[in-house]
């Protein structure tokens, strides 16, 4: 579990500082979330829902092309605009859970910025 500290003056922030007590790793970066899952994150791939499931435990070569054009075809739906979950969804046709995990992946690269009301940006110079 992982929390970001906020402002002692700030109410908001008592959940962050209750989890951080309870033992959650504190973070201020991506950079902290990465080490600490970068064993979970080898050979890991994204599938969309139209993928056989008999085939997603299966890692092979095509992994990292396969990811690769699934981040390329993300970040051109995405544009150069602020978009949201769904509006990546209906322009992508894939699942509303293969967006958000793609989005994740790309946030953690830093090639995409989560912005106020869920709206996603291409990071500068991405």
């Amino acid at each position: 579990m992982f929390a970001l500290p906020g402002s002692i003056h700030n109410p908001l922030a008592r959940g962050c500082h209750q989890l951080i007590r309870d033992g959650a790793k504190l973070v201020e970066t991506t950079e902290h979330i990465l080490e600490d899952i970068a064993g979970v994150l080898d050979g890991y791939r994204l599938h969309r829902a139209d993928d056989d499931v008999a085939d997603k435990n299966q890692p092979g070569p095509q992994d990292s092309d396969a990811e690769a054009d699934d981040h390329a075809t993300l970040l051109a739906a995405l544009g150069h605009a602020p978009a949201r979950v769904d509006e990546l969804v209906a322009r992508t046709g894939w699942s509303a859970d293969a967006v958000s995990s793609t989005l994740l992946i790309l946030e953690l690269q830093g090639r995409v910025l989560a912005g106020p009301g869920g709206a996603y940006t291409r990071a500068s110079g991405t």
